[in-house]
């Protein structure tokens, strides 16, 4: 019976780390193909992967998104194609990171109270 729970557990952690890594490969695909159509590097699409990822698995999977969005934002959106470059973004990367987890630790803690019923 350990067994089977360890493998649930497994399988739950999976998942739920799954979601946070496939929100935020939809924000940077989703993102790279507006770019040339709103001209900008903003950020809500990867703020939105925070927020899926703290409303369907939980605080850990958003704190892991918040994170991940981190690279392809300075990456991809921000810096010069040629470079990784925080140095060129970072008020505007930290101010990302400040948001994802105050909305994340809300999302996550409201999905936690909804659990328990007491909302």
């Amino acid at each position: 019976m350990c067994c089977v729970m360890a493998a649930e557990e497994r399988e739950s952690w999976a998942r739920r780390y799954g979601i946070a890594v496939g929100t935020v490969l939809l924000a940077t695909g989703a993102s790279m193909l507006l770019r040339p159509l709103v001209g900008s590097a903003d950020s809500p699409l990867f703020a939105a992967a925070v927020v899926v990822a703290a409303w369907r698995a939980g605080i850990g999977p958003a704190l892991a998104a918040t994170m991940m969005s981190v690279v392809p934002l300075d990456l991809v959106m921000v810096a010069t194609r040629e470079s990784f470059s925080v140095e060129s973004s970072v008020g505007r990367l930290a101010v990302f990171v400040f948001v994802s987890l105050f909305v994340g630790t809300a999302t996550a803690a409201r999905r936690r109270s909804e659990g328990e019923g007491m909302l």
